[in-house]
């Protein structure tokens, strides 16, 4: 068989590469689950006995962050009360997360925000009501409630 003979199929197979590079690289969307937006720490709940804990008036800058994903993966990023924070999550259909490669200091953070760093490690679920974001951690007792940002 000639080289010449070959050629006619090569179209097709760089066809059929290039459309299954496209289907398999291109990530899906859910922009129905999407987190993005920046997102600022307005309290966290204890859902078993209904205590809150608000924001305390002594704190310097509040905690923000700012969320970019395509409905099922993405990054974070922002500032807790004295340091710099970033990470990456993933969220699932059932309304479950995981936060996994957090990092940024922990140093010099106050008794409130410093609950935030190991809430984020044990967060299992969230949703969105109210246009409040809430993570629930703790095996679901407890939860960060985040405002959009102003």
């Amino acid at each position: 068989m000639s080289c010449s003979k070959r050629l006619p199929h090569f179209p097709m197979l760089v066809s059929i590469s290039l459309l299954a590079y496209l289907i398999f690289s291109c990530t899906e969307t859910d922009p129905a689950r999407s987190l993005n937006g920046t997102w600022q720490y307005a309290f966290h709940e204890n859902v078993v006995n209904g205590e809150i804990a608000a924001e305390p008036d002594y704190i310097a800058r509040s905690v923000v962050i700012t969320f970019d994903d395509n409905g099922k993966k993405g990054d974070f990023y922002g500032q807790t009360v004295t340091n710099a924070i970033q990470g990456k999550y993933k969220i699932e259909s059932d309304g479950s997360i995981s936060f996994t490669e957090i990092t940024g200091g922990q140093r010099g953070e106050p008794d409130w925000a410093a609950g935030f760093w190991d809430a984020l490690n044990s967060a299992r679920n969230y949703a969105m009501e109210n246009e409040r974001l809430e993570i629930l951690y703790d095996e679901g007792n407890k939860k960060l409630i985040f405002v959009p940002e102003e």
